[in-house]
């Protein structure tokens, strides 16, 4: 019997440890694979970016929005992260709960080969090799 509540002591610490370790996000708008995601805790904004399939064409990653709520306000922050894979900016630590949308531009903010650079640049920028 002490040896099944140690195994189940273990279980629900690595369970508790697991959990810590993920935030939820949500990812809306201009992107490939939008919606509610669980990211690793250390996820950026450029690697949400990335797992979320990159921008579409329309969007405009040169004015993404970050809201999120700080002791009960809302707080909206404007990113440009063509600017951040340009590494002219750094790039941003997301943190549980925020909402990051890409805006669909009427008149687009970057052409296709615009945004296709921008979009092959993302696993450059995060060290991961294709």
């Amino acid at each position: 019997m002490r040896k099944i509540a140690t195994i189940l002591a273990l279980l629900l610490s690595v369970q508790i440890l697991v959990s810590a370790e993920e935030i939820t996000v949500r990812m809306l708008g201009m992107v490939k694979d939008p919606g509610v995601k669980k990211i690793e805790k250390k996820t950026s904004l450029i690697g949400l970016i990335h797992l979320s399939g990159g921008a579409k064409l329309g969007g405009c990653p040169k004015s993404i929005m970050i809201k999120e709520v700080i002791n009960g306000k809302q707080k909206l922050r404007e990113v440009n992260a063509v600017s951040i894979v340009d590494y002219k900016t750094p790039d941003i630590d997301l943190v549980e709960g925020q909402t990051i949308w890409i805006p669909e531009n009427v008149i687009p903010c970057m052409t296709k080969d615009q945004i296709d650079a921008f979009n092959a640049r993302l696993p450059e920028y995060l060290g991961i090799e294709q």
